[in-house]
């Protein structure tokens, strides 16, 4: 006889959203045109992850995690890059929807 076991899933907000900005492999000579911007960004990049970056977010939920990657970032700092970038919210559902995905796989 097979028991069922049911739980209820988690919401965002029983989640932790975790951010690492990580180092980035496509050089800016790549991604844009403008040779005063990609000098910016690589004379920025020297002292700060955020102005070249690829930023991972993950959230997590009683050790199991959901993750989502955004390359080619160029921010001033987390703050900004969570306030101004318009990618934020939308990874944090991608991240979500990732982590919810491997829960409803569960078999018991």
């Amino acid at each position: 006889m097979s028991k069922q076991i049911c739980f209820k899933l988690p919401s965002i907000n029983d989640c932790e959203i975790i951010i690492t900005p990580c180092e980035e492999y496509i050089s800016p000579y790549n991604e844009f045109e403008d040779i005063e911007l990609i000098k910016e960004i690589i004379n920025k990049a020297c002292d700060n992850i955020w102005a070249w970056c690829t930023i991972k977010l993950e959230v997590y939920f009683k050790g199991l995690k959901g993750v989502d990657y955004l390359g080619c970032c160029s921010y001033d700092s987390e703050k900004e890059f969570k306030e101004n970038s318009g990618y934020y919210d939308d990874m944090v559902k991608n991240a979500y929807n990732d982590l919810i995905k491997q829960l409803e796989s569960f078999s018991f």
